[in-house]
């Protein structure tokens, strides 16, 4: 995977002198869990990393997950133990106190990593505990020169439908898969009003791919936009970039926990 310079450098460093607690912030697709595999994998083996999701069909990771936690930071063994939670703004917040407990004496061999696409899902007393990567989209140019032998219009047609988010890129150009949900987003805008609607309830029950669809129709209206102002074609532009705006009110909207149903609704009226 594609990673940009930043990210090289911070991979780097931190291999050699690891935080105990690491938060990585970046949209879907940027990478955080590929950047938190890499980086395990070079502070210890396999067998001492652990992976911590909902269990048993649940939304959420609660408490019981959390004590798990603490049973692996009380053992004895000498070699780096990793935790890593790739979502962690799915951590109800008892469960993310029970954490800050656990924060206060953790062993010196035991690294935390949480991934989240929403800082402002976590505790402010567990951010101010961590250490922050902000992860960084590589550059067109990073892009470029990573996918050298392929086609340049599928280059630049990828970088227009990922945002240059590193696993999107993977994905698209090197699986043959489409980012996101590309084409549900494009059924979206091809329907009327009632239709849309019509899907807000089905979206709605799971806050990630509300969070998908969004970031899809986002990255939709972001590509026409700039083909309609490279074409100079400010008629079209326009309504594009309306749609570009209404995405990210949306989100941060998400971000800031109004219920997926009203965000969706809300937008689908006004798509």
């Amino acid at each position: 995977m594609i990673y940009s310079t930043n990210t090289k450098k911070k991979l780097s460093q931190l291999s050699k002198d690891t935080p105990q607690l690491i938060v990585f912030v970046g949209k879907p697709g940027s990478g955080k869990l590929q950047i938190m595999k890499d980086l395990s994998s070079s502070i210890t083996s396999p067998a001492n990393i652990t992976v911590i999701e909902p269990v048993d069909g649940k939304k959420t990771i609660g408490i019981e997950q959390i004590r798990d936690i603490k049973k692996i930071s009380f053992l004895t063994k000498k070699e780096p133990q990793v935790i890593m939670v790739p979502n962690a703004e799915k951590i109800t917040n008892e469960a993310q106190n029970s954490m800050l407990k656990l924060l206060e004496d953790t062993p010196a061999n035991l690294h935390i990593f949480l991934g989240t696409t929403s800082l402002g899902k976590l505790l402010i007393t567990i951010r101010s505990r961590a250490y922050l990567w902000r992860v960084m989209n590589p550059t067109i140019e990073e892009v470029i020169n990573e996918y050298k032998n392929l086609d340049i219009n599928k280059i630049e047609q990828a970088v227009k439908l990922t945002s240059q988010r590193s696993r999107y890129l993977e994905e698209y150009l090197v699986e043959g898969k489409t980012p996101l949900n590309i084409d549900t987003a494009k059924e979206i805008l091809s329907e009327d009003k009632f239709e849309r609607l019509q899907r807000v309830n089905g979206l709605s029950k799971d806050l990630q791919q509300s969070v998908d669809t969004i970031e899809s129709i986002l990255l939709i209206s972001k590509a026409a936009a700039e083909i309609a102002a490279k074409n100079n074609d400010l008629q079209k532009m326009r309504p594009w970039k309306n749609r570009l705006a209404l995405c990210l009110e949306s989100l941060d909207l998400l971000d800031k926990s109004v219920q997926p149903k009203l965000v969706l609704t809300r937008l689908f009226m006004v798509l």
